[in-house]
């Protein structure tokens, strides 16, 4: 009889541990994946245009993507694309959609991720620098670079930056 209750008191006990320890890590898996997103990307995404030197009729330019994983988790990026447009003095200053200003001319497009590449990632707390030549008409004076890349699940990410062209620094000509 002893041994009866010993055992019915034992597989309560059991019972009553198994439910905490699954209500702990259910609360722990919520506060976690649920509240906390550590699934989800902490990425901060920035891109600029660093102006290289003149020559001839263009620019060269250099586009930089900076991309730091501030979360936990790796992430994969499958497509990562630049665009490069620009204004110049002769261009009127139209809205665009009621009130953006229209850059109405291309100067560059490409991807951070050379053909044949394939896939590239982020690991949890590194920071990444991807940079592409490219070339902007000498005549522009305001230009803007729109970064964008795609998670492997197809959510993307943008980044945008307006800049002033500086003025022309190159040494002068000797007769």
């Amino acid at each position: 009889m002893f041994f009866d209750d010993f055992k019915d008191l034992t597989a309560g006990i059991s019972s009553c541990a198994t439910a905490i320890a699954v209500t702990l890590g259910s609360g722990w898996v919520f506060v976690r994946f649920v509240l906390n997103r550590e699934a989800h990307p902490k990425i901060e995404f920035n891109v600029e245009v660093n102006f290289v030197r003149l020559q001839g009729d263009f620019w060269i330019v250099e586009a930089v993507a900076h991309i730091h994983n501030k979360g936990i988790v790796r992430h994969n990026i499958t497509k990562f694309t630049f665009s490069i447009r620009y204004l110049t003095a002769a261009d009127p200053v139209e809205p665009d959609q009621g009130f953006l200003v229209c850059l109405p001319h291309s100067a560059a497009k490409g991807s951070w991720l050379p053909g044949g590449w394939g896939d590239s990632f982020v690991e949890p707390g590194i920071q990444t620098r991807y940079s592409a030549p490219a070339r902007i008409p000498k005549e522009a004076t305001t230009v803007l670079i729109h970064g964008k890349f795609y998670y492997k699940n197809k959510d993307w990410h943008t980044a945008d930056k307006l800049l002033a062209v500086p003025p022309a620094l190159t040494p002068p000509q000797s007769p």
